[in-house]
């Protein structure tokens, strides 16, 4: 037998202790709408999820079946955090790439990323790339969220920078879907870049991965740096304005 107390958040933050049909009752005579369920199967119910623009119900399982089950049940409710738990907030660097694919495809990237914390930290960072099929005639752009950490190198004092895709990627112009991609960028201790390696997902799950080859795009000046950002973002997106911001720095 699986027992479940809910916990009610209250809009100031206090927990409220209710039975099943305790609940449910309170549901009933205010006429809320349920929002969701979680089932494992038609039998055993897993958990239930209420959400109101004031509480917060929440089921508890007080006694699970086994250690899986409790697994499954914190996995169901926090996949997409546990992935990539942040999103990113602030813009502290942009940097600008580009590669060219097997198949003679030409890609640009712009990497933003918040400001990095310490060696071996994730920190969250959002890639942005932009590319043709048809000689440039016209551009598709995809968007995916990132982690970005970096490393000193085996060998020297250089730095190892690895960014690691998000699964799925947001298409923001073009009709086709896209896989995300997988960066290894090296850089001398100054912070000049040296090289740079891109591998997509699908490329990673193959026994022998081809690496593409990535260099960096400069951006000598200020105004350099605006044309870039122009190529990637409109005026009337979020982080427009951040990236102008971190532009002028260099005026």
């Amino acid at each position: 037998m699986i027992l479940k107390i809910f916990a009610v958040k209250t809009p100031n933050f206090s927990e409220i202790l209710y039975s099943e049909s305790k609940l449910f009752e309170i549901i009933k005579r205010k006429n809320l709408p349920l929002k969701g369920r979680i089932f494992l199967n038609s039998e055993l119910k897993l958990i239930l999820i209420y959400l109101h623009s004031n509480l917060l119900f929440f089921i508890h399982l007080v006694q699970l079946i086994n250690y899986m089950m409790k697994t499954l049940l914190f996995g169901l409710l926090f996949l997409s955090f546990s992935l990539f738990p942040a999103q990113l907030k602030k813009v502290d660097i942009a940097d600008f790439y580009n590669w060219t694919s097997n198949s003679g495809t030409h890609y640009q990237f712009v990497l933003l990323s918040e400001k990095l914390v310490a060696m071996r930290t994730d920190v969250a960072a959002l890639v942005r790339v932009r590319y043709s099929m048809d000689g440039g005639v016209t551009y598709k752009i995809a968007e995916f969220d990132a982690k970005f950490t970096y490393d000193k190198a085996k060998d020297s004092d250089n730095l190892v920078v690895n960014v690691k895709a998000a699964e799925t990627a947001r298409i923001l112009k073009g009709d086709s879907g896209y896989i995300p991609d997988n960066f290894t960028l090296h850089y001398d201790k100054d912070g000049d870049y040296i090289e740079g390696y891109q591998a997509d997902h699908d490329e990673l799950t193959k026994k022998d991965t081809q690496y593409a080859k990535v260099f960096l795009t400069p951006s000598p000046s200020a105004d350099h740096m605006r044309k870039l950002i122009r190529l990637f973002y409109d005026s009337s997106e979020p982080l427009y304005r951040d990236l102008m911001v971190l532009a002028a720095q260099y005026d």
